[in-house]
């Protein structure tokens, strides 16, 4: 096969580009990082007027500002028929020592989510989960990033499906690269995954009946990220290879 003059002087640079991604591949993959992960609430937005009860106060109650487990809703209110009140949590528990390797998925925290029963107007509608992952080998940075959940608490009025209260995770995450000794990474948080979902896919809706729980694992997965050069010899080859190709069946 004799090839044409430009074919033929793109050929090199087609060869050292792809030994070049072959070769980071190799070596990312010899990586492995080490690390923690935690997570800490934000402030609420207070609960809107149900247009049910309009004329209800909106005096929300919430703690847990700053910290791992953020509560809403007042406890210890009678009810008419003469349940107690308690207060709706949710608990985020980061992974004190992770190790992984590239294109690993790889768990980097947990959320526990109760469902309580509260009075109307001392609720929130939603808070922000300030989330972050810290390197310590080998290298050592800190990625943040910031989850918002919307949260629908229901009137118990029907029956226990229908009083389910539920918890919506907004989410949009950007991959957070860093570098390693000159080669680029990204850090990708893939989603939550509960327990009780036996495909093990990722969720961003959580439904809870009244005085239950329920338990979602955060995971994520570093990849190694090619050199734009590196890209550009890859997409050439594939732009020679589909020539090729037409160049054969026009023969025939």
């Amino acid at each position: 096969m004799k090839l044409s003059s430009p074919v033929a002087a793109i050929i090199p640079y087609l060869a050292v580009s792809l030994m070049t991604v072959l070769g980071f591949s190799g070596q990312a993959q010899a990586f492995r990082f080490s690390g923690s992960s935690a997570g800490t609430w934000g402030n609420p937005t207070p609960e809107k007027v149900n247009p049910d009860y309009p004329n209800a106060p909106i005096k929300p109650i919430f703690t847990g500002v700053g910290g791992n487990r953020f509560t809403w809703g007042e406890p210890g209110v009678r009810f008419a028929n003469g349940q107690i009140s308690v207060a709706n949590w949710m608990e985020f528990d980061g992974i004190p020592n992770f190790e992984t390797k590239t294109n690993n998925l790889f768990k980097v925290g947990s959320l526990t989510y109760f469902n309580g029963t509260t009075p109307l107007g001392t609720n929130v509608d939603s808070v922000p989960l300030n989330f972050s992952v810290l390197f310590n080998n080998p290298t050592n940075e800190r990625k943040n990033f910031d989850f918002q959940f919307q949260l629908v608490n229901t009137p118990n009025l029907g029956t226990a499906e229908q009083n389910a209260d539920f918890v919506f995770v907004k989410q949009n995450i950007k991959n957070q690269t860093f570098e390693v000794d000159g080669r680029k990474f990204a850090l990708q948080i893939t989603g939550f995954r509960q327990e009780q979902n036996i495909l093990n896919q990722s969720v961003n809706e959580f439904r809870v009946l009244e005085a239950a729980t329920t338990t979602a694992s955060i995971y994520g997965t570093i990849v190694s990220v090619p050199e734009p050069a590196a890209l550009t010899g890859i997409s050439l080859l594939g732009a020679y290879l589909i020539s090729r190709r037409k160049s054969s069946r026009v023969k025939k």
